[in-house]
């Protein structure tokens, strides 16, 4: 009971820093920034993190690097472009099923984590890309986001460790998944 009231709560919250962005400085500073005060972004990529330790402990790193595999590629071809209303839905679609997956504890192989990673990488990498200023290079900027990136999934990663080190502490990852679904369910409304 406790722990839903927990849930609850984090969920009625957290909906003004689920539009927060970052994107401070230039170059490199740019792209780590990005993803770590877009909490849009930061929550996935926590999620993410979370998600691969639950699903494989010993490869947790594997759809962590799907997730920025693609996400290089989606900002690379969105530099130059718009983040569109559509592409900004998806992302607030993947924060949504990363809660979802976490809430329920619903169980999906490596494959399954890979390939939804690896789509909402994508379309992560594209808004980092559109969102590059064009004062900046597109090297630097990448190398940020990914180092950012790369950064909060492994904190994530860590976090989930430590709360499956406990049986007593694992109820506590529904309540993470509740919050990074009440985040995604915040960014999806109109």
């Amino acid at each position: 009971m406790i722990s839903r009231l927990i849930m609850l709560s984090f969920i009625l919250f957290t909906p003004l820093l689920t539009y927060a962005h970052g994107g401070h400085g230039s170059g490199i500073v740019s792209g780590f920034t990005h993803p770590i005060f877009g909490v849009d972004h930061l929550v996935a990529i926590l999620g993410a993190g979370f998600m691969g330790y639950v699903i494989n402990p010993s490869r947790w790193y594997i759809p962590l690097l799907a997730f920025v595999s693609l996400m290089i590629v989606g900002g690379l071809l969105g530099i130059g472009n718009e983040a569109t209303f559509t592409i900004e839905k998806i992302i607030a679609l993947s924060v949504f099923v990363i809660g979802i997956l976490l809430a329920f504890d619903i169980k999906i192989n490596l494959v399954l984590a890979i390939i939804i990673l690896g789509i909402f990488g994508f379309f992560h990498g594209y808004a980092h890309g559109a969102e590059m200023s064009p004062t900046n290079t597109a090297l630097k900027y990448i190398s940020g986001y990914t180092l950012g990136t790369l950064l909060a999934g492994t904190i994530g990663m860590l976090l989930s460790r430590w709360l499956h080190s406990d049986s007593g502490k694992k109820e506590y990852l529904k309540v993470v998944g509740g919050i990074i679904c009440g985040c995604g369910i915040m960014m999806l409304l109109p």
